[in-house]
């Protein structure tokens, strides 16, 4: 069989699989062998991409085929992205590729609008920014067979829009992102000024979320929009004017006074700010801090006879909150269930997730990251959050947890003897199968290496990637200290705290045995496959997660 055939055949076969499930109207299983495919052929991204635009034409979107399709591609383009944002060039140019391809496609005229839309909504979903190459084929297409402008009738345009989103102006904001996320902004800006402009109630809502929009001309011209007449404030309702208020901070410190100018304008109207939604947190629960940073949480709070289940992730700022409706005990024990078996939970306390949460709002608002609107839905869900962007100075907490330790834990020969064993207790759990390095730099140093196995390639990573990073490390380790606090009668954070400690001193790394198996992990991972490691998985409706790739553990020799 050909490579090109070999290809196909297996991008056929997954996608065959995943049909099965989906043409009985449940989300596919993960198993052990698509995880494999999709880690170790990110490139069948394009043979996914021709087989959906071939069974499209034959059988029609909606065909569990072309589904299955559409489904690998977005597990695809996830591992890309995560590979790309870890630095990897090659990953960038395959993003590149993709989006030029369909992009071509739209030109070309071999894909219809229905499929241009699916497939550039699962570019969305999988957290790739549409470059400019999409945008121009987009806009190429439109003018050729659709409308570009607004239509006269905007409001009863997007009427079933409205109505399949039950009015929820978040659901409403994630469907019009996600439909317009090839979409230049001229065109965006259009349509969200007709949105504010619109007399349906829940269209203006949903306006006012973009003002957290990734895209600064659009939150610019929203802002604008919403001063230019006092017509504009009177539209607005109170719980639209609490959202500007809880979103105020979220913001860029430039955009702030727009923000406040709004606020201001809806209360001269005589507008009262609405009360905060009676919701609670009745059970958090977080995963640990993987090797890439990140950090899940999913929210329980009770909805009457049912709960309400949220979801956040934090990885350098807020990457995704939402909350689903309200469900059965029965089915959020589900889901938290299969949470489990993807990554581990611990129980945490509402004042430690809001402390996590509002350093990762403020490194976001320093990289230019602005918090998802659905982080806003999850302040609604679980009762008011005055969640004010607040960095965590690793280096302040990790002082106040040394005068928390025992004097014994503290002396020199208690110091060593924990370091000495820390490979030992610090393995405590799977997450720490995901403390390694992945970038381009660690990729040519293991390539340079020969992938060998050893004490010499154990010892080059510690110098050469370890060692300058000690201090991302020891900021891991202390918010695993933190993270573990949350068990009272858990001890093992003590062990953190002062691994924390020996890496901020300068303190040898051969001396911290858990350095060395990292080093080893490392080597191990890299020289095997790529690692296309993905984020925490926040199981739940809206988006479906993946378990972490695991390593297996390699000891120093």
């Amino acid at each position: 069989m050909s490579g090109a055939s070999a290809h196909k055949s297996r991008t056929q076969q997954q996608a065959r699989r995943l049909a099965a499930d989906l043409a009985k109207g449940r989300m596919p299983a993960s198993t052990v062998d698509l995880e494999d495919y999709l880690d170790r052929f990110p490139d069948d991204v394009f043979v996914a991409l021709d087989g959906f635009v071939e069974q499209v034409a034959s059988s029609g979107a909606d065909d569990a085929i072309a589904l299955g399709y559409l489904y690998l591609i977005q597990g695809q383009l996830e591992r890309v992205r995560f590979r790309s944002e870890r630095g990897y060039e090659d990953a960038t140019r395959l993003t590149e590729e993709f989006q030029r391809a369909v992009a071509d496609l739209a030109v070309t005229g071999r894909i219809d609008a229905q499929a241009l839309s699916m497939v550039t909504s699962v570019l969305h979903m999988a957290g790739i920014k549409a470059s400019a190459e999409l945008h121009a084929g987009v806009t190429q297409f439109a003018e050729n067979v659709l409308p570009l402008a607004v239509p006269p009738d905007f409001t009863d345009a997007m009427a079933d829009m409205v109505a399949e989103c039950e009015g929820d102006p978040f659901q409403l904001a994630a469907a019009l992102a996600e439909a317009g996320h090839a979409i230049p902004a001229e065109p965006r800006i259009l349509m969200a000024i007709e949105q504010i402009r619109s007399t349906n109630a829940a269209l203006r809502e949903a306006a006012i979320l973009y003002l957290l929009d990734g895209e600064p001309t659009l939150r610019r011209a929203v802002a604008s929009e919403l001063q230019a007449s006092q017509a504009r404030a009177a539209s607005l309702s109170p719980e639209s004017l609490r959202r500007l208020i809880g979103m105020r901070n979220w913001c860029p410190e430039k955009e702030r006074p727009a923000v406040d100018a709004i606020i201001r304008a809806v209360r001269a109207k005589g507008i009262d700010c609405a009360a905060w939604p009676q919701g609670g947190a009745g059970m958090i629960h977080a995963s640990g801090i993987d090797g890439s940073g990140a950090q899940g949480f999913l929210i329980v709070s009770p909805v009457g006879q049912k709960v309400q289940i949220s979801s956040v992730l934090l990885k350098s700022g807020v990457r995704d909150a939402w909350s689903a409706p309200p469900a059965s005990k029965r089915e959020v024990q589900s889901t938290l269930a299969l949470a489990a078996t993807e990554t581990s939970m611990r129980p945490v306390s509402r004042k430690y997730f809001d402390r996590i949460l509002r350093h990762h709002l403020q490194v976001g608002l320093s990289a230019g990251t602005l918090p998802p609107a659905g982080l806003l839905q999850v302040a609604e869900t679980i009762g008011h959050a005055d969640w004010q962007p607040e960095l965590l100075d690793w280096r302040c907490a990790l002082a106040a947890m040394l005068a928390e330790l025992p004097v014994a834990m503290l002396t020199p020969q208690a110091v060593s003897a924990l370091l000495h064993t820390s490979a030992d207790w610090a393995d405590f759990d799977e997450i720490a199968q995901s403390w390694f390095e992945d970038d381009e730099h660690v990729a040519r140093v293991v390539a340079d290496i020969g992938g060998r196995q050893g004490a010499q390639s154990v010892d080059r990573v510690l110098e050469e990637i370890l060692a300058p990073r000690r201090e991302k490390w020891a900021a891991y380790f202390l918010g695993t200290a933190l993270w573990l606090r949350e068990a009272p009668e858990d001890s093992l954070w003590r062990g953190f705290v002062i691994l924390a400690q020996a890496l901020a001193s300068g303190r040898d790394l051969a001396d911290i045995s858990v350095m060395p198996v990292i080093a080893a992990r490392t080597v191990a991972v890299l020289s095997n496959a790529p690692a296309l490691r993905t984020e925490p998985a926040t199981a739940g409706k809206r988006r479906r997660n993946r378990p972490t790739r695991r390593a297996d553990r390699r000891q120093p020799q």
